[in-house]
């Protein structure tokens, strides 16, 4: 611990009293014996906050305060500091002083806590000297700075320290240990001369003047290198980029400046040189004299040269230093030599010639050959190569390709040489004549032989088809909704078909409707099936005066179930036409579309509406199925009979006739007739009665043996099937599409992938009878079975009547189809008595089959009866058994049977007997499976039969099972029942059986 004397001699007082003027008290003063003790280590060095009466001093008043009159003050103030309990630690004086005198500056270490340089301050211990306090005090490094100090100054008298701040006294000082000498003055650099005053960049500059030493020279703000500098003189060529304005010399002292012209020489003006015009040479000739010449304005040539640029060989001669040369050595072909020549400025100027030697005169000939053949696809490469030769080279090519069905011609190839190999794409089918024309450099001209070449259209692409798309329906159809005209697609059975929703057209026109689509499914060569769809494309809304083409579409996968727009058919560029109601069909091979088209307008007397009397029309389409397809020639359908306005044709071929449908736009009703062409000669018109209701939009389609028809039934929701009786005179309904609340027009069926459920039912007279067979086996052994043919009726008659049979047997060469050749005991006669419904003669209660290695078919056919009264039926009026291997007995293929009856009847309802017999009774019970047509509605049993949900299952140990169902009765009309038996669940039937009612009217 410090002693008391220690502690008196650290305390100081740093005050000035002012009493009328100030006492100076600045000494070392030992403090009154109170003080004694009590401060240890303290100083008070800094201004003495307002207390008990005194007034503070402020910063920068060192020593001063008004209150102090004498030494006592300044002991009783700090007395009664200390008493305050006012101690404040003293900064230590800063470390590391330093002076520079060269740069005026006077620096320390930065006291630690204190390294900001608004911390201190500086005192001039020498006042006399008349220093002054600098304010640009600044820190870097750890060090404080006090720039701009001037001299001289001796030793210790400039002092800095900590300035005091808030209650904290100022600190202790450092002062400077070596003496200011005073400022040290450099005298600036002068300019006094440039040598030359002007000149271009390069030119060298000599620059007189003083202080020039270490100078860096810049010619109007382009820095320049200095050959040479010394204090007086500096060597410095003018840079690039230099322009006129002010050389600047600059050093640390300053910088000089001096005006320089920068001059800019005028451009070289290149020299001419001309190498003579092109030279042709006929062989045997072999050499030329090239012939140079060259000038220049500003100055004088200073040499020439020749090289050979291009051409068949190494001329002899080249390359050359002489104004003229001689070169020789030549062969057939062009030459390309290049003259050069230099003026005194180093500039140059070339020219080229070309000499072209041709071979020895020979008479001009030109080839076109096609090594991959005369036939190529649109959008295929058809290879060919075009030549040249004798006559006089160089030669021109031309390759064209005319085409012969519209004359126009194709620019396919033009060049230079003697030969030239390419393709050729085409993007039009047709038929096309190519050849080559060569012209040579004596513009003699020759055609080659004409090449023809077919180009087909692309075909379609080709994909996996309908039937596979929709492997488990019986049929598609493709229709439009009537009142948003937007295409539609069903898929199902007839008369009970569902929505298609992920069906797909794009790419279609806007503002175009798609009405009675139709299309048509074809195998392609390429393996697979593609599809193209036609429809009438009118403005959406508006069915007159707007349109004279069909839209045609494809199928890119080859489903027919995603579309994509191909292409717009123009079969009328008449403004005024409309063109209605496509149909695809194919006469004599050729693909045709089948339309209604009228331009014929009138005004209605009554209305005045625009109205439009149709016409049917065909036109020929070429390349049906493929990228590009084409319309020819349309051809208008001509009659004796036909109404004066006609529309949705349908054209087949039958019996040998073309019979054409359509709908009479006066009647409303369907129009048949017939003609031995396809396109003229149609006799008079039949119109079959189709229950007193109006019908359009008629099409014909055949499965099987049984035709189909269908057409659209004004108030009905949509289209409708309809059944022809034979004579063609009677149109029944048979049951709707099912449009899920949407109105079908036009529709088009295609089969899918199970045929085996189209069953078209037929059209029955009310109270006519149907003949047809009955085939069952007996007293079968491993090696024959009898069979027994029974001839059947589907309603009793007054009179006997004979039915006329066929036979037929699939084991027996050409035995499978019922012709007069390979038939087993020729024509069969059933006569069936007056009042029954069923009667097998002796001859055929056991007809006799031997079993053969292989399983087999026989079967009857109903030919005729000797009954104008009775039909054949279509259902069963063939018949077949299947007759099992040698060593095997028929009991693993049973036959199932059906026979049915009216029942009980009442007002409404029509009970069916049903009567199942089974050759060989099932061991267990067995469920059956049956197609059924009742009401115009299709229920495939037991799947979906709205009367019977159950299961059909026929008893086990039993050959009878007898089921009866009740069907409603239709007010006004019958309507046919049809069932066919399609299989049972655990057995293969011998063959197939069916059966065909009517249900009476209300």
């Amino acid at each position: 611990m410090a002693s008391r004397s220690q502690h008196k001699q650290r305390i100081r007082l740093v005050f000035k009293v002012v009493p009328g003027g100030p006492a100076d008290v600045t000494r070392s003063a030992p403090v009154i014996s109170a003080l004694d003790g009590i401060i240890d280590d303290y100083a008070l060095k800094s201004e003495i906050p307002q207390n008990v009466g005194f007034t503070t001093i402020t910063e920068g008043q060192y020593g001063t305060h008004p209150e102090f009159t004498n030494q006592n003050d300044v002991n009783a103030f700090l007395l009664q500091q200390v008493a305050n309990g006012v101690a404040v630690t003293v900064p230590p004086a800063p470390k590391g002083a330093q002076v520079d005198d060269v740069g005026n500056i006077f620096s320390h270490l930065a006291v630690p806590g204190y390294a900001s340089a608004s911390d201190y301050e500086l005192e001039k211990a020498d006042v006399a000297a008349g220093f002054s306090t600098p304010t640009d005090i600044y820190s870097q490094g750890g060090r404080i700075y006090y720039p701009g100090i001037t001299g001289p100054h001796s030793v210790g008298s400039v002092r800095a320290r900590v300035k005091a701040s808030g209650g904290r006294p100022a600190g202790e000082f450092v002062s400077n240990a070596t003496a200011f000498t005073g400022p040290v003055v450099v005298p600036g650099p002068t300019l006094t001369q440039a040598q030359p005053a002007s000149g271009m960049v390069g030119t060298q500059v000599v620059l007189t003047g003083t202080n020039l030493t270490g100078a860096l020279v810049a010619f109007n703000g382009t820095a320049a290198a200095p050959v040479s500098v010394t204090a007086t003189q500096i060597v410095v060529p003018v840079p690039a980029g230099a322009t006129s304005g002010n050389i600047t010399a600059t050093t640390s002292a300053g910088t000089a400046t001096l005006y320089f012209t920068v001059t800019v020489p005028a451009a070289n003006m290149l020299p001419t040189a001309n190498a003579g015009a092109d030279i042709t040479l006929q062989l045997p000739t072999n050499q030329v004299a090239l012939l140079g010449t060259g000038s220049d304005s500003d100055g004088t040539i200073s040499s020439y040269s020749w090289a050979q640029i291009t051409g068949p060989n190494n001329a002899t001669g080249m390359p050359a230093s002489t104004q003229n040369v001689v070169v020789s050595g030549l062969v057939a072909g062009i030459y390309q030599f290049r003259l050069t020549v230099t003026d005194d400025k180093n500039g140059q100027k070339t020219d080229d010639v070309l000499v072209t030697v041709n071979a020895a005169t020979s008479v001009l000939a030109a080839g076109l050959t096609l090594p991959s053949g005369s036939t190529v696809a649109v959008g295929g490469a058809l290879a060919f190569t075009a030549t040249a030769s004798g006559g006089t080279s160089p030669y021109e090519l031309l390759v064209q390709a005319e085409n012969t069905n519209t004359g126009q011609v194709i620019q396919v190839y033009a060049g230079s040489g003697a030969s030239y190999s390419g393709s050729w794409t085409p993007t039009v089918a047709g038929s096309y004549a190519l050849t080559n024309t060569v012209t040579d450099n004596t513009d003699t001209i020759k055609i080659s032989p004409v090449r023809t070449v077919t180009v087909t259209a692309a075909p379609v692409q080709a994909g996996p088809g309908i039937a596979a798309t929709f492997p488990n329906d019986g049929l598609v159809t493709y229709s439009f909704d009537a009142a948003s005209e937007e295409p539609r697609m069903y898929a199902g059975v007839l008369g009970n078909q569902r929505l298609v929703n992920n069906f797909t057209y794009t790419d279609r026109v806007a503002g175009r409707s798609v009405r009675d689509p139709n299309v048509l499914e074809r195998y392609t060569a390429a393996g697979g099936f593609a599809q193209v769809m036609v429809h009438t494309n009118i403005i959406t809304g508006q069915f007159y005066n707007n349109t004279g083409h069909f839209a045609l579409a494809v199928s890119p996968s080859g489903n027919g179930r995603d579309w994509k727009f191909l292409k717009n058919l123009v079969v009328s560029t008449d403004p005024l036409a409309t063109s209605w109601s496509p149909k695809l069909t194919v006469i004599n091979g050729q693909d045709y579309i089948i339309y209604a088209h009228s331009t014929n307008e009138k005004k209605e007397p009554t209305n005045y509406e625009e109205v439009m009397y149709f016409q049917i029309w065909a036109v020929p389409v070429n390349n049906l199925f493929s990228s590009n397809p084409t319309v020819g020639t349309p051809v208008k359908i001509t009659g004796s009979s036909f109404p004066v306005d006609i529309i949705d044709p349908f054209l087949y071929f039958k019996d040998g006739l073309y019979h054409l449908l359509f709908k009479n736009e006066a009647t409303d009703k369907i129009g048949l007739c017939t003609s031995s062409q396809p396109f003229t000669g149609y006799g008079a018109v039949t119109y079959p009665n189709v229950a007193n209701q109006a019908i359009e939009g008629i099409s014909r389609y055949v499965f099987g043996n049984d035709e189909l028809f269908t057409a659209d039934l004004y108030g009905s929701t949509g289209v409708n099937y309809f059944g022809a009786n034979a004579a063609f005179n009677t149109f029944t309904p048979l049951n709707p599409l099912a449009g899920n609340g949407i109105i079908v027009r036009h529709n088009s069926l295609w089969p899918a992938g199970r045929p085996d459920l189209i069953v078209v039912p037929k059209v029955a007279t009310p109270g006519v009878p149907y003949a047809g067979i009955r085939i069952t086996g007996s007293n079968e052994t491993t090696n024959s079975i009898d069979l027994a043919v029974a001839g059947i009726l589907t309603t009793p008659v007054a009179q006997a009547t004979a039915i006329t049979l066929q036979f037929y047997d699939n084991s027996i060469s050409g035995g499978a189809l019922f012709n007069d050749n390979n038939k087993d005991g020729g024509l069969y006669t059933i006569t069936v008595p007056a009042g029954q419904t069923s009667y097998i003669p002796p001859a055929l209660q056991a007809v006799g089959k031997v079993k053969k290695a292989n399983r087999y078919e026989v079967g009857w056919k109903v030919l005729s009866t000797d009954n104008p009264s009775v039909s054949i039926d279509p259902q069963t009026g063939q018949s077949s058994f299947v007759v099992s291997a040698q060593g095997t007995l028929s009991g693993s293929l049973p036959t199932l049977t059906v026979t049915g009856t009216l029942g009980a009847q009442t007002a409404d309802t029509q009970n069916v007997n049903l009567d199942f017999q089974v050759s060989t009774p099932f061991t267990v019970d067995t469920q059956l499976y049956l197609q059924v047509t009742a009401d115009g509605v299709l229920n495939l049993y037991p799947e979906s039969d709205p009367n019977n949900p159950t299961p059909l299952l026929f008893p086990a140990g039993q050959t009878h099972f007898t089921p009866s169902y009740p069907y409603p009765r239709k007010a006004g009309a019958d309507y046919n029942y049809v069932l066919r038996i399609r299989s049972t669940g655990q057995y293969t039937t011998g063959n197939p059986d069916s059966l065909l009612l009517v249900i009476p009217a209300k």
